[in-house]
């Protein structure tokens, strides 16, 4: 369709959710300390083949 999906960017959140806490030393690929409650997104704009997010 020439655009990433909207369901998509709450997979790059959680990848970058992910990542942040291994950073720190809170998280292991088998245990996940903290628990999304909630998520809220307003979409400004598509991003389309080689956008930046």
């Amino acid at each position: 369709m020439g655009h990433v999906n909207n369901a998509v960017f709450l997979t790059y959140i959680e990848s970058a959710r992910f990542a942040f806490l291994q950073h720190l030393g809170a998280a292991t690929p088998d245990s996940m300390p903290i628990i999304v409650a909630r998520i809220e997104i307003d979409f400004r704009a598509p991003v389309g083949p080689g956008g930046e997010v």
